[in-house]
């Protein structure tokens, strides 16, 4: 019996190019107006070129180029380079005892192979709405620092992505990822559904919420998996606002996150079950974040 074509696909043939500096990879860039991507650890984007998804040009790898792997506070900021890998996301002391819900995220993050390869900028634009790293970074505030041909700018990494796979990148590059330290009170959480430890997510959700005098003072609450993009429930988050943290309140805010939501079916699970499934943990990881926050008083 013949395989199927999909898996004995070749790569087409590319143009590697391992530029040493920041200059260097954005003029490299430019040259190839377009036709040529980042190369970062490569765990996605070589699946997707040999499944034909994607056919570059060129690949342009940030490897070579000093500096770009960190994890460091910076005053009431935590600064990520782009290359930090997932492994070294998960080891950090900083991360876990003052971000937890990102070190949550590397938890059920595919295999510790590929943990020590895949990284946490190669992780944001790949711009997957499954993601499993820029949930809890967009509930904690996040930008990234774009570097292109005009000079810097940073963009809030809710804002940053546009679409499946799409992103506001402009021929620029992803040169850091920028993190408020958490407020006084503030308890954090990530949950995901998959089909197995290794498995992309069916399902994530990852909230931060500050709780005072019993209320909910301030909360965001993002889902992935469920729509063409990562989604921020604002009317979820508004129904939670100055409200007592009680399962009543939780239920009901859980039970509009529906309304950003646009679950499709494909191999993993059916639209229905997502629908469903999204108010869940919703409720499951709210619960959990508001007791952590409690723990911090």
């Amino acid at each position: 019996m013949n395989a199927p074509e999909v898996i004995t696909r070749r790569l087409k043939p590319f143009t590697y190019c391992a530029p040493t500096s920041m200059d260097e990879a954005l003029s490299v860039l430019g040259n190839w107006n377009g036709k040529a991507v980042l190369l970062a650890g490569g765990t996605d984007l070589v699946s997707m070129m040999k499944l034909r998804k994607i056919a570059p040009e060129a690949l342009v790898s940030l490897k070579k180029i000093e500096g770009l792997d960190y994890i460091r506070k910076d005053g009431a900021v935590l600064r990520i380079g782009p290359m930090t890998t997932i492994a070294s996301i998960q080891e950090s002391n900083v991360i876990r005892e003052e971000f937890f819900s990102l070190h949550e995220t590397t938890k059920g993050f595919a295999t510790p192979q590929i943990r020590n390869m895949a990284t946490i900028g190669g992780n944001i634009c790949r711009s997957s709405p499954c993601a499993n790293t820029p949930p809890p970074l967009m509930t904690m505030g996040a930008e990234v620092k774009l570097i292109g041909p005009d000079g810097e700018r940073l963009v809030k990494l809710e804002d940053f992505f546009t679409g499946a796979g799409e992103n506001a990148l402009d021929q620029e590059v992803l040169a850091e990822i920028v993190v408020p330290l958490p407020m006084d009170r503030c308890g954090t959480a990530f949950m995901e559904l998959t089909r197995n430890s290794s498995d992309v997510s069916k399902v994530t959700c990852a909230v931060s919420v500050v709780v005072r005098e019993g209320k909910c003072d301030d909360i965001k609450i993002v889902l992935g998996s469920v729509a063409d993009r990562i989604v921020r429930a604002g009317e979820a988050e508004s129904a939670m606002i100055g409200q007592k943290m009680e399962d009543q309140v939780i239920e009901q805010s859980a039970g509009k996150v529906v309304q950003h939501i646009a679950p499709i079916t494909d191999a993993r699970s059916e639209a229905e079950y997502r629908m469903e499934v999204s108010k869940v943990l919703v409720r499951r990881t709210i619960r959990t974040a508001a007791k952590r926050a409690a723990d911090n008083l």
